[in-house]
Parts: C-alpha cells; structure tokens; sequence
C-alpha cells in the first residue's frame, strides 16, 4: 500500500476516517485491515525497531538493537501510580530503572547513577522539570549524553516549545498510551545506541592518538627517547620558571669504535649492542632523569639537581656497567665493547645558552675520545654571562668536532 498524503505526512487520524487514497482514486476498507497495512508499511520500509513476545529489541537490517546492555532510565514522577506503571513498563522490556518522588531526588539519583534515558514529569516538588533538565544539560558533556523526556498534562504548543527549548528530546502529553510510551523508548535506544558506539569510537582514536603520540618519541630499537622528545625536553626545561636555579647535568655518550663493531659482526650484533647499552643506562637513572637514543651509537642523559662530582659518579656508574657487559668487540684495543662520556653542568634561566651547553657536553666528548676512550670526562668551562638560544640542531655529521678542536686536532680520532 502506498498512501501517497500519509507518506508525504499529512496527519492521519483512525477516528476521522478509513478512507486510504492511491494517486486520484480512494477506497473504502475496514479500519483493521487498514492498520494492518499501515503496520506492514512501516515494518517494510524501516525495519529499525522490532519488537519481540518479549518485548525486546533484536537484531535489525539497520542496526543491532540486541540490548546486549539495557539501557539505564530514570522515572521521575511525584505520582506513586504513574511512576509505578512506567517503571513496570521499562523493566519489562528489559532496561534498568530507578524512581525518583521529586526532581531534586532524581538529580541526586543521576549525578550518581548516570542515567542514559530521563523520564521526567513537568511539575513536581522541589525542582520542577524544567529545572531538572537545565541541571542535566549544564553537567553533561559529549562523553554522557542523557536522553530526556516530559511526560506532563501541559499540552499547549507553547509548553512543547518550553519543554523541547531547555534541552528534551521528546515530550508526551498525559494520559499516556503505553504503546506510545514503548514507540518513545525505541527512538531512544536508537540515540543511546549511537551515542555508545560514539563514545567507544572517540576513546579508540584516542587510545590510538596517544600511542602513536608516543611512539614517534620513543627510539624502536632501544626504547629510550628519541631526538624528537629530547627537543621537546629542552624547550619545556628552557620554557619553565619552576626549574629556573637548577643545576642540571648533561652526558653524551659514544660507544668506542663502533664503526668497527658492526663492520665484524655485522649489524643485527650491533643493534642487539644499542639495546644493551640502552637498558643499562635506564636501569641506571633516578626518577626524573631522562635518556635518549641521539642518533647512531649516541646517547644523551639529562641529570637534574647534581653537583658536578655527583654527576660524574653517576655518568662513570654507567660507563662501568656498560663494560661489564663483556660484549666482545675485537676492533677495540680492550678487547669488549665500552662507551666515552663528555659531562658538562649548568643552571638553568633565562640566560642560559642551551646549544652552548651541549657544546661543553659534546666538547668533554670530545677530549674523552683523545684522552683513550673508555671514560668520563667532565668540561668545567663556566656557563656565565651565555645568552639564551634554541635546543642544538641535529648534526649527523658533528661539524663543531671538527670547526674548534681542542689541542691542535682537526677531527675526533678515527672510530
């Protein structure tokens, strides 16, 4: 059946008539066999809600609506027999209820319980309707969005204006037919169901913005901080007056003649080495140092609140754990693998010339590699009077080795 003005939704009304029309012509049939067909219709065409002997939503063309988890739903009503019919109503087709006698109460029921569905009377003691609705949408957020409905005797259009202008959703006019009632429940476990579905999306993009978040700041070989997160440190330590008087360490270590190291056993042996050598720096570090992968066999730790002694007890206790490794490395002159540190202190401020710092750090680097290799080497040069200035650019190269050597050498020793 196609009723061409009831689709096009003009009113219908049983009571009026049970004339169907199709295009110019109209016909007369039962008004049971007309309902019969309307019903047929809307089952056709939508298949969204359907109702079993129970009552209870199941799985649909359009969607699933299994109610694997009923929804949560909240009478309000200050009348004992109303509010009881309708709570009877809800649990039988399988959601979850509360009552509450007045608005206030049903208030103190949601911030608790967390409704997805309030049915709410207009006027009630304590808080009214309005009232109650206003409080819901001002405490909600996309996280949480509850469904509410007016059941109420007030039934002028602008009472619906009212009511559907603080925030509801739908509005029912007293008396209230339970089939109606059920029809009203069903559109709103559509909302309730999509707004999950919403919520679950929303916490999977972030859970996933966060990994990823994450890992484009972790190193994947050696689970330590990566270049990236290092900048991003420095900037927020440069940023910071909380850490402004600090005294603040940073190491740079290189692992000795590396080169050769992957050159001999290749370079599965010499990422497996990286790995090693990161986890015994981690495991070495205080809560609130920090340690990164800077680039090939580089590392960087930041030390905070140390003396330029303790520093380099610190920096030395990882050096030492390193060569006890016992990694054998037949490039070297000691016969296992080991790393040199270059050390340099400073206090953090507005003055502090942070690439200067690094410079110092990498310049004690430096002379460890001249020195022997194998140690720590701590540049006592004074930050004072440094001016203030971006975190180092990266240097795969390490053209300041080269550009002011110490002692009469044009570049660091040959790995």
């Amino acid at each position: 059946m196609r009723d061409k003005g009831w689709m096009c939704g003009e009113r219908f009304s049983p009571q009026s008539s049970a004339t169907a029309r199709v295009g110019s012509s109209e016909f007369q049939l039962p008004r049971d066999k007309l309902y019969s067909r309307i019903r047929l219709a809307l089952h056709e065409r939508s298949r969204v809600y359907t109702p079993t002997a129970t009552g209870r939503p199941v799985a649909t063309k359009m969607g699933k609506m299994d109610m694997t988890e009923p929804m949560r739903v909240l009478i309000a009503e200050d009348d004992d027999a109303t509010r009881s019919t309708f709570a009877n109503a809800v649990r039988s087709l399988g959601h979850t209820c509360k009552t509450a006698r007045d608005g206030r109460e049903a208030w103190e029921i949601h911030e608790s319980y967390r409704s997805e569905v309030i049915i709410c009377d207009r006027s009630m003691p304590w808080m009214d309707g309005i009232e109650l609705c206003q409080a819901v949408r001002l405490h909600e957020d996309d996280s949480n969005y509850t469904y509410f409905v007016f059941v109420t005797a007030h039934d002028t259009p602008e009472d619906l204006l009212l009511g559907m202008s603080v925030g509801a959703d739908d509005y029912l006019t007293k008396p209230i037919d339970l089939k109606h009632f059920e029809a009203r429940l069903a559109a709103a476990w559509r909302v309730v169901s999509h707004q999950r579905a919403l919520v679950q999306s929303n916490a999977n993009l972030r859970r996933d913005s966060e990994r990823h978040f994450l890992a484009a700041r972790v190193d994947a070989l050696t689970k330590l901080g990566n270049r990236r997160q290092l900048d991003e440190d420095l900037l927020e330590l440069r940023l910071s007056t909380t850490t402004h008087g600090c005294r603040y360490a940073v190491g740079i270590g290189d692992i000795d003649w590396f080169k050769s190291y992957n050159d001999s056993y290749g370079h599965l042996m010499g990422d497996r080495a990286l790995t090693a050598v990161g986890e015994v720096f981690r495991d070495q570090l205080r809560s609130g140092d920090r340690c990164y992968r800077y680039g090939g066999e580089e590392f960087v730790v930041l030390l905070r609140e140390l003396s330029d002694g303790d520093a380099a007890t610190a920096l030395e206790r990882m050096r030492r754990h390193t060569a006890s490794l016992g990694l054998a490395h037949a490039g070297s002159p000691i016969g296992t693998l080991t790393i040199s540190i270059g050390l340099a202190v400073a206090t953090l401020g507005p003055d502090l010339d942070f690439e200067a710092w690094f410079k110092r750090a990498d310049r004690a680097l430096y002379q460890a590699k001249a020195n022997g290799r194998n140690r720590v080497v701590t540049d006592l040069d004074s930050c004072a009077g440094e001016r203030r200035s971006s975190p180092p650019e990266h240097r795969s190269s390490r053209p300041e080795r080269r550009s002011s050597p110490p002692e009469r050498r044009s570049q660091r020793p040959p790995e």
